[in-house]
């Protein structure tokens, strides 16, 4: 790890990644680093446990990045929490090692910084140019549902930023989902500890990922959603059976919709998702 000297700095920007090399290398391309120097800022590289030569080529092609190799791979969660506690940024900006940036999303995210409101950054199609998913809002099953800016309360991970203080008030990102949903939890939970989310559409970044699920994704995805969910329900029972009826009836529509399709293995691996969480659930804490 790149040793720094001990200054506060205006933000981080937090990318991990893990056997993207060249993604990775084309995202810190093009980040403005002159206009990050200005504005006071870092870049941390989490390297969850590459086999592509991803740590060696940061070192290599970008030296003022702060890296972090990890030797064996931890997690989407927990690699942005180990770069959380090593930001020197009052605002940690968290996007994917597939994206690419610009002065004017940098702007726009500090712009936007009141130091108590996670920032949900617009989000791009690298080839398209059309918006992937654009402002949502979560329903009481954690779904998200597409809704105007100004009632957006949900962030999609590849361009999130949230102030340190609040970061470290909700104890991070919760590692026990690893990848996928750690960012609409994070966000449902600091609305329940009264902080904000808000929706700023000049914070655009170009995403080279697909927004749709896919294989073991949908079981991932399903999964940690629904034991999300659960957690935050546990103890209140009418809540508990209000989620488990409706998210329920979800799943119902979704099987027979994807049944209809001929998605039958996706419908396997959303059933084996949900009764995965239930059954961590009924269990308690446990490995998945």
């Amino acid at each position: 790890m790149t040793v720094r000297p001990d200054e506060d700095l205006r933000c981080s920007i937090i990318i991990a990644t893990l056997n993207r090399r060249e993604l990775l290398l084309a995202t810190l391309a093009s980040i403005p680093w002159e206009h990050l120097k200005t504005v006071r800022g870092e870049v941390i590289v989490i390297d969850d446990g590459s086999t592509d030569g991803s740590a060696e080529a940061v070192r290599e092609q970008f030296p003022q990045a702060v890296l972090h190799a990890n030797t064996a791979n931890e997690g989407l969660s927990q690699a942005h929490n180990r770069a959380g506690r090593m930001a020197r940024g009052s605002l940690l900006i968290n996007i994917d090692s597939d994206v690419e940036v610009s002065v004017a999303w940098l702007d726009a995210m500090l712009a936007a910084d009141d130091g108590r409101t996670i920032i949900a950054g617009r989000v791009m199609d690298f080839i398209t140019g059309r918006e992937q998913g654009g402002p949502r809002r979560s329903t009481f099953l954690g779904k998200s549902l597409r809704t105007t800016p100004e009632r957006a309360n949900v962030a999609i991970g590849c361009n999130l930023a949230i102030p340190k203080a609040v970061f470290e008030a909700l104890g991070g990102f919760d590692e026990d989902l690893p990848c996928y949903f750690e960012d609409r939890d994070i966000c449902i939970r600091a609305r329940d500890a009264g902080y904000a989310v808000r929706y700023v559409p000049d914070a655009s970044l170009r995403h080279k990922g697909s927004e749709t699920r896919v294989g073991d994704a949908v079981r991932q995805q399903e999964r940690n959603s629904t034991w999300a969910m659960l957690k935050r329900y546990r103890g209140k029972p009418l809540h508990l059976l209000a989620f488990t009826l409706g998210n329920g009836l979800w799943l119902a529509i979704r099987l027979a919709l994807w049944g209809a399709k001929g998605r039958f293995a996706d419908c396997r691996r959303l059933l084996t998702g949900w009764w995965q969480a239930y059954a961590r659930f009924v269990a308690g804490r446990g490995a998945w």
